[in-house]
């Protein structure tokens, strides 16, 4: 009886062959928002806004090989959605100027953000100079990455490869 007893929890655990692969099976859910609003300020969502709208305009006779995106998530791991990063305002050479709900590096021929700007606040400030500047840099490896400052309490930084 203790075997027949012992088989049969085997054949229900949640680790058994059905039920592992039934969750493998699932969807990965890749999120548009975190819920925060996209800026602190009028000021600051004015120059995300105008920032990305002047990008758009420059890259407009190039708009079938640059993207430019602006508070939408980024994505470079595919089935990792928490491998992401929401720039204020961003650029990607060769890929198409297309409404997107986020950016999904995989989809796009592994391109990332060649620019990145984040429009820095009291709030983002230390995120923006800290985890983001480190996942930019070593991460993403992002040739030109800016912070600004509107009230110009901090200062600005770039890389260059």
């Amino acid at each position: 009886m203790a075997v027949a007893t012992a088989r049969k929890k085997a054949e229900i655990s949640p680790l058994s062959e059905p039920n592992v692969a039934r969750r493998r099976a699932r969807p990965v859910i890749y999120t548009t928002s975190d819920g925060k609003p996209m800026a602190e300020t009028d000021r600051h969502a004015d120059i995300m806004s105008d920032t990305k709208n002047a990008l758009k305009l420059y890259f407009e006779p190039q708009a079938h090989r640059v993207y430019v995106g602006s508070n939408n998530y980024v994505f470079w791991r595919e089935g990792s959605p928490r491998q992401r990063v929401s720039p204020d305002v961003y650029v990607v050479f060769d890929v198409e100027q297309l409404q997107r709900d986020s950016f999904m590096s995989w989809k796009e021929d592994n391109k990332l953000p060649a620019f990145v700007l984040e429009v820095t606040s009291r709030k983002t400030k230390s995120e923006d100079s800290g985890s983001k500047y480190t996942l930019y840099e070593q991460v993403l490896k992002v040739p030109e990455y800016f912070r600004f400052d509107p009230t110009f309490a901090t200062s600005s930084c770039s890389f260059h490869s």
